[in-house]
């Protein structure tokens, strides 16, 4: 089984001496790389540690039955940096550019809305004072703000007319208090 670059396969007894190793054995083998070794047992089957060779490793542990021996794989943790960099690069990379890409169809679709909107506030703080004239009607952003200022200026017809039917009532009212009057005397 090919292994990355560094990576180390190690036989040790119950005791923790290494037995077989596939990284200079000739260093290695007879020593003991644990001071107050673990029974077998309870040697995690999976650990992040820094080797006898004071490289960083993931360590896959198992026991082989005919000992007590432990086998240990170790792959080096800048083998797993080295092939995540460009996942993670390329995730930067696509987040980056949906974002920039949010913005500025934010920007583009805020700024017709923002346009409609500004136009509604000039038109109401017209109506406030009193002046009734329809504006006339401009391309919505969407359907519901075309409602929205056919409604407005719907509104601003009836307004007009019920104000004008208003003033004839209240002009009606007074020539008629005015005949009164007249043939009061």
């Amino acid at each position: 089984i090919p292994l990355p670059e560094r990576s180390v396969i190690t036989i040790t007894d119950d005791r923790s001496v290494v037995l077989a190793r596939s990284r200079d054995p000739a260093q290695y083998v007879g020593l003991r790389v644990e001071t107050e070794p673990r029974p077998i047992g309870q040697v995690p089957q999976s650990d992040l540690r820094v080797g006898v060779d004071n490289v960083e490793r993931v360590f896959a542990n198992t026991t082989f039955p005919r000992g007590p021996f432990l086998v240990s794989v170790g792959i080096p943790t800048e083998v797993a940096y080295y092939r995540v960099a460009p996942i993670v690069i390329r995730n930067i990379a696509i987040s980056l550019g949906v974002t920039i890409f949010t913005l500025i169809l934010q920007f583009v679709v805020l700024r017709s809305y923002s346009t409609a909107f500004e136009r509604a506030i000039r038109f109401t703080s017209r109506v406030a004072p009193g002046d009734l004239s329809s504006p006339a009607p401009m391309q919505m952003p969407s359907r519901e703000m075309e409602q929205l200022q056919s409604s407005f200026i719907d509104m601003l017809g009836k307004l007009r007319e019920a104000q004008d039917k208003l003033g004839a009532q209240i002009a009606e009212e007074r020539r008629m208090r005015e005949e009164l009057q007249s043939l009061q005397r």
